[in-house]
């Protein structure tokens, strides 16, 4: 979580594997989940930082990935991963939803 101002403006979750959404996993990847930035907080560069830590933290565990999934039809979302190097890495559906999913190259394959 992200304290500022004395209040939780942010959280991410990092998980080391996502099957649901990607399949089996072979330990070369690290999974974002809830990426939240309070509304009041929005337009700071929070959002930014949270994925440069993520980032940091996929490069320690040396896994050679990052990933993430999104609504689909969500085009200012997924333009905000893209413009943070995220590549799309295609799209799943799952009881109605669809996820798109998106993957940065961090570590050495």
């Amino acid at each position: 979580m992200v304290y500022l101002e004395g209040r939780i403006v942010a959280t991410i979750t990092l998980q080391t594997h996502d099957q649901v959404i990607w399949g089996e996993d072979f330990g070369d990847a690290l999974y974002i989940h809830l990426l939240v930035v309070h509304r009041d907080f929005r337009g700071r560069g929070i959002g930014r930082l949270l994925l440069q830590w993520a980032t940091e933290r996929a490069v320690e565990m040396k896994r050679r990935f990052l990933r993430l999934d999104c609504w689909a039809e969500n085009a200012a979302l997924r333009s905000y991963y893209e413009k943070a190097g995220f590549s799309p890495h295609g799209e799943i559906e799952l009881n109605g939803w669809r996820s798109a999913r998106y993957e940065k190259v961090v570590g050495e394959g």
